[in-house]
């Protein structure tokens, strides 16, 4: 016959924890709140925001209408540009200004040419 052996001091600990997990999902919501309580986690357990995207704050400015930066804005090169060296950061720095100049002069520019 197989001997029981006894449970180790792990694994009995395991168990408390299991039977008190359960225990607390069968507690209804307010002994739940209470249990929260009396750890101080109550205000700690909250569904985080949602997070916004690049691509959501594209959508919201085309929406309602163009973002102007101050005269002389120039943003900061991300951490990975700035390793890449100086020249990736003048380059990429050239580049978002060519994206990013101001529509409303360039439209000028364009009516100016087309009544020529």
């Amino acid at each position: 016959m197989a001997e029981k052996k006894a449970p180790t001091e792990n694994q009995e600990g395991s168990t408390a924890v299991d039977e008190l997990v359960g225990m607390i999902q069968k507690a209804g919501p307010e002994a739940q709140k209470a249990m929260r309580e009396a750890l101080g986690v109550g205000g700690a357990i909250k569904k985080s925001p949602p997070t916004q995207s690049n691509q959501d704050a594209k959508r919201i400015a085309y929406s309602v209408g163009e973002i102007v930066q101050p005269e002389g804005f120039q943003p900061k090169a991300s951490q990975a540009k700035t390793e890449e060296g100086s020249e990736a950061v003048a380059e990429w720095l050239a580049q978002w200004n060519q994206r990013n100049s101001n529509p409303s002069s360039q439209a000028e520019e364009y009516a100016d040419i087309a009544q020529m």
